[in-house]
């Protein structure tokens, strides 16, 4: 796939590519990385998880993601709920 880049340096990423880096709903960052064969983009931000149609969080990086990244995502999506870690525990 083929993009311009504009007079100010900028190049839109199409929402597929961005899905995958879990940034789709902006504000997202990502870290690039000079490699042999040209430029790698990667998702160095918080993860953020999506609710599938069941309601469960999904998180799409287009990469194996580490359990301490998963941890993390499940904690932050339970805390912006107030859903305590474990029933009858604080």
């Amino acid at each position: 796939m083929r993009r311009k880049v504009d007079s100010s340096g900028r190049l839109v990423i199409p929402a597929r590519f961005r899905r995958q880096l879990g940034v789709a709903d902006g504000g997202g960052e990502v870290e690039l990385i000079d490699t042999p064969d040209g430029v790698l983009l990667r998702h160095i931000g918080p993860l953020v998880p999506r609710r599938d149609a069941r309601g469960l969080a999904v998180v799409e990086l287009g990469r194996p993601v580490t359990n301490g990244e998963v941890v993390a995502a499940v904690t932050a999506d339970r805390e912006s709920r107030d859903v305590l870690p474990y029933p009858g525990r604080s």
